[in-house]
């Protein structure tokens, strides 16, 4: 649903985000909400499919306000999907499948730009094929780690109710009102963002590690 970037954004760099950070952004946004609406309508609940959201057309699944804001920065947004958790075999474990559905799109897009960076050499002419895969890599495990992390309405508020122990809930479900306040700290406080960016290049290292 969501996609933290880097700082606010003016004149080259604007030019930048347009040119190339805002493409990626889009295609990795909407792979990211269609893992969800694919995987929910897997599981049984029609509801992603009367909403048009089982599709790889990204005008299925942007936000207007979210797409301006991936030009600004520092964040971005797309249409969460909409799902009916009633209608899907499979209870809570379908719930918890589907919201991780979306960061995993997201981690095997970082793959797959991994693996370019890795076996692939572009020279010449095509030289600017490395920048755009380092891009696509970084966007993309930004997006996942950033998805999972345990603060509602991401992802990850729904992931690690089913994971924490049972003991843990209650201080899990206190906090829970504050979700929109942390995520607003989490993106304009410099030391929280700094923190998050060395997430980032820790899970980027292991995930390129992973590669032969």
């Amino acid at each position: 649903m969501f996609g933290l970037l880097t700082g606010s954004a003016d004149g080259h760099d604007l030019i930048n985000r347009a040119l190339i950070w805002l493409p990626l952004a889009v295609v990795s946004l909407s792979l990211h909400e269609f893992g969800h609406a694919a995987t929910a309508y897997a599981f049984g609940d029609q509801t992603p499919k009367s909403d048009g959201r089982i599709t790889l057309n990204p005008f299925a699944h942007l936000d207007f306000f979210g797409t301006l804001m991936m030009l600004l920065g520092p964040i971005g947004w797309a249409k969460p999907v909409r799902i009916d958790p009633s209608a899907m075999r499979g209870g809570r474990f379908a719930e918890l499948v589907v919201s991780f559905a979306g960061p995993a799109m997201n981690l095997l897009l970082a793959l797959l730009a991994a693996a370019g960076l890795k076996y692939l050499s572009f020279t010449g002419e095509y030289a600017g094929a490395n920048d755009v895969l380092q891009v696509l890599f970084f966007l993309n495990i930004g997006l996942a780690v950033f998805n999972l992390l345990p603060i509602p309405p991401l992802d990850g508020g729904h992931i690690w109710p089913a994971i924490l122990p049972r003991s843990l809930h209650p201080a899990y479900y206190h906090f829970l009102p504050y979700g929109m306040i942390l995520l607003i700290v989490l993106v304009m406080w410099p030391g929280a963002n700094s923190g998050l960016s060395q997430l980032v290049y820790t899970v980027a290292r292991f995930i390129f590690g992973l590669l032969p």
